[in-house]
């Protein structure tokens, strides 16, 4: 009869309608879980032939936050790919350019990207190594031009000082010591001959004179780094000072 036809039809409709909405829910929960473009895209082809309702409304709305994921997640892959690149290329040639390029793109890699702290950790690298260098070509600066311009050598120590504990800095520091030791033996030369030049029998017999020879020696014995020498010197001084007020 036209009504079990009917009810015939209706039954394949409402199981086909079935098997749609249960294909529907699963390949939804599938692309939840692959977060796979083509997942979602065979996803919302399914749901698509959903008819209008508060079911399909929700699957899509579901498919529409994983592909937002999906986007989110290939910005950052990009982000972070441009950021290695740039590392990479700042490692191979450590120029301030390609570090400062580095360093821009490394800003840009997400916060809650797990991969940054290990491309932050490469470009202090980098930024050290330039740290480190400056710190050289100072010393270096230094050791050659440490008699004409004292300064260079405040500057170095300063550079070195600010460097990591290390080999690196422990090797700074042994040359710097070096031209401080050259520095005090100038410096002791010119104290001694001037401590000598108070002891002068002809210095000591006018008092004008031997006050002059003290106020010239005693700041020249007064740089020096402490050490026997510089105390003998002293010493020296202060018996030619005790026999002034004699």
């Amino acid at each position: 009869s036209t009504d079990t036809r009917k009810g015939e039809l209706q039954a394949r409709l409402d199981t086909a309608y079935e098997k749609l909405k249960s294909d529907a829910i699963a390949s939804v929960e599938k692309a939840e879980t692959t977060k796979a473009q083509a997942d979602v895209d065979a996803g919302r082809t399914i749901v698509n032939k959903l008819p209008a309702g508060e079911l399909k409304t929700e699957l899509l709305a579901r498919l529409d936050a994983i592909q937002e994921e999906i986007k989110k997640k290939i910005e950052m892959d990009n982000l972070y790919e441009l950021a290695l690149a740039a590392i990479i290329k700042a490692e191979q040639n450590k120029t301030i350019l390609n570090i400062s390029n580095a360093d821009k793109a490394v800003q840009k890699v997400k916060n809650d990207d797990v991969r940054k702290p290990e491309l932050v950790e490469r470009l202090e690298a980098l930024y050290y190594h330039l740290q480190l260098e400056e710190a050289k070509k100072a010393v270096t600066d230094a050791e050659r031009y440490y008699k004409a311009n004292p300064s260079k050598v405040s500057n170095a120590q300063n550079l070195v000082d600010a460097l990591k504990e290390g080999a690196d800095k422990d090797a700074l520091q042994a040359r710097l010591d070096a031209i401080y030791k050259l520095i005090d033996d100038a410096n002791y030369e010119k104290a001694l001959a001037l401590v000598k030049s108070a002891e002068m029998p002809t210095v000591r017999k006018k008092v004008a004179t031997l006050q002059a020879a003290i106020d010239k020696a005693q700041p020249a014995v007064d740089i020096l780094f402490e050490s026997e020498r510089k105390a003998d010197l002293q010493a020296r001084l202060d018996a030619v000072l005790a026999a002034l007020f004699a």
